[in-house]
């Protein structure tokens, strides 16, 4: 049963990953670039800045795969 509890771990690490991704664009849109905030993400998700660190390398590493989920899911920002 290693395999489930592996896959399950996977589908929340996606979906952080997803709501990151989401927050971020949203924090994106209402502040733009200057006013970002790494830390308002991270209070919209309920985890601390440091989370995000964990899947991204800063602002722009995130901002960038926002745009990129976006533009691969026929979207645009």
């Amino acid at each position: 049963m290693r395999g489930g509890s592996r896959d399950r771990r996977e589908g929340e690490k996606h979906e952080l990953r997803q709501r990151l991704l989401s927050a971020a664009g949203q924090e994106f849109l209402e502040h733009g670039y200057e006013n970002f905030s790494l830390r308002r993400v991270a209070e919209v998700i309920g985890y601390s800045a440091t989370t995000i660190y964990l899947y991204f390398e800063n602002k722009d590493d995130l901002l960038l795969a926002t745009v990129q989920d976006e533009v691969g899911h026929g979207l645009y920002l």
